[in-house]
């Protein structure tokens, strides 16, 4: 659907503009402006985390609890940029030639914008879900990994799920 494409590129373009650079990382930036999207909406969400500077986002849209929840994750944060390699600003996300051009571009902002968009999309249409979806933006996957181990050891329950889907190509089963 062209609108939830629009949405997507929109989300995109405003991710690539935050400097989540890993270190120092600063996702708190992110998951602030993730909220912003959230409550305008409507969407019950959270910052979670044990460094102020460096929060992790979570979004619930409630389902009927048929079924356990969906978990849509992607990381936050985004490795350095040396400007002077770049054709177009790292954080500039400009186009050029029908290219947008930005640090996360691909890993992992992109992924980010769309399952946020997926999320509003489903809130926007009344979509009757049979599980809760859930949607993480994860701090510090570059470097340490703190953020999602900040919220296995101390909020699990925020993100517990059925399944998750993620960027990666990697399955690991949790108790419960």
């Amino acid at each position: 659907d062209r609108l939830l494409a629009e949405r997507s590129l929109e989300y995109l373009k405003a991710l690539i503009r935050i400097d989540s650079t890993n270190p120092p990382g600063n996702e708190t930036r992110v998951a602030a402006w993730l909220k912003q999207v959230a409550d305008a909406e409507g969407i019950p969400c959270q910052l979670l985390g044990g460094d102020p500077e460096r929060l992790n986002f979570v979004a619930r849209l409630p389902g009927s609890g048929v079924e356990r929840p969906l978990l849509m994750m992607a990381h936050s944060d985004v490795v350095p940029a040396d400007p002077a390699q770049w054709e177009a600003g790292p954080f500039s996300a400009e186009v050029i030639d029908g290219r947008l051009y930005g640090r996360g571009a691909l890993d992992d902002k992109s992924l980010l914008a769309a399952e946020m968009a997926v999320l509003v999309e489903l809130k926007r249409r009344g979509v009757r879900l049979r599980r809760d979806v859930i949607v993480l933006a994860e701090a510090d996957e570059e470097s340490g990994s703190t953020g999602i181990r900040w919220l296995i050891e101390n909020a699990y329950a925020a993100i517990e799920a059925e399944f998750a889907i993620n960027e990666g190509g990697f399955a690991m089963e949790t108790a419960g």
